[in-house]
């Protein structure tokens, strides 16, 4: 390709740019951020994307520090690069995002992509995280994962942050909230319909 014609296609790309919203999900292993995310995805409009955080920063020796944030958030630069390119008009981030960690990387992000956003901070009861996490992973994980069980101070220090308590709620309930929110609520055919299934 001739460099005018590669200048012409960068062009066509930056302007193919649209405005796009962010909805991220976050909170402590076995609030079920994991399982909202996969049932609320179906439920947004057409054009969006699905980020999940750990995904993005699954390296091994696997190390909780400010280096695997940046590694992160350069990641999902890229990543949001891209889908604002393809045309994404909404982009649901899920993960581990907290305003001592993640969360001012990835709003760097957002703000150099003119993304706006909404955050939604789920968590349960210390008892019930146990008990969802012993169900989900291995006792040394259950006891390396414990730390994140004191989680709600951290939340409420996220600006504007919707927080739910997924103790009693199930994950369809959850995801029936955070949709009315959205304004997306009990779409015809949607998943939300028949599972009653918990986190």
């Amino acid at each position: 390709m001739a460099k005018s014609d590669a200048s012409t296609g960068r062009a066509f790309m930056d302007r193919a740019f649209v405005s796009c919203r962010a909805i991220l999900l976050t909170g402590p292993p076995g609030a079920g951020k994991s399982t909202v995310a996969q049932r609320l995805f179906p439920l947004l409009p057409a054009k969006s994307a699905l980020l999940p955080v750990d995904a993005l920063g699954s390296i091994r020796p696997w190390v909780i520090d400010d280096a695997l944030h940046t590694l992160i958030a350069d990641n999902l630069k890229c990543c949001i690069k891209h889908y604002q390119r393809w045309g994404a008009k909404t982009l649901l981030i899920e993960g581990i995002i907290l305003p001592d960690g993640l969360l001012p990387l990835l709003q760097r992000v957002l703000r150099s992509a003119k993304i706006q956003w909404v955050c939604y901070g789920l968590y349960a009861d210390r008892t019930v995280l146990a008990e969802r996490i012993r169900e989900d992973m291995s006792r040394d994980d259950v006891d390396r994962r414990s730390e994140w069980y004191d989680f709600v101070g951290r939340l409420q220090r996220i600006p504007d942050c919707v927080l739910i308590d997924t103790t009693t709620q199930t994950a369809d309930e959850v995801v029936s909230l955070i949709a009315k929110r959205e304004g997306i609520e009990h779409l015809e055919g949607s998943s939300l319909r028949g599972s009653r299934s918990r986190q």
